[in-house]
């Protein structure tokens, strides 16, 4: 694929927008461990986000059976810490590429 300087370009993985998901519609891909919950990085995240909020938003992907479900590819701890603050929604980025598969 050429871009319009003739440079090689390469497809986005991700859309240019970002989508606001309901987190009861977010399915992590693993769950956390009781260590990870106990951790300092787990201690840090959250008071980043009780400070300053998501900084870097989660990264989804739309499941292909059910598309009103997402599939969580990165960050777990982040979404985490949102549902236990009660938050309802969170602004994530969704994989975009047609030819990323979610492989389990």
């Amino acid at each position: 694929m050429k871009g319009l300087s003739g440079d090689i370009t390469v497809p986005l993985s991700f859309e240019n927008t970002s989508l606001r998901i309901p987190i009861a519609e977010i399915l992590p891909l693993k769950q956390l461990i009781p260590s990870v919950l106990k951790s300092v990085k787990y201690s840090q995240i959250a008071a980043s986000i009780a400070e300053v909020g998501i900084i870097e938003p989660p990264v989804v992907i739309r499941d292909r059976r059910e598309p009103d479900k997402f599939h969580l590819l990165d960050g777990h701890i982040r979404l985490d810490v949102l549902a236990k603050r009660g938050e309802r929604e969170v602004v994530c980025k969704r994989v975009g590429t047609p030819t990323y598969q979610l492989t389990r």
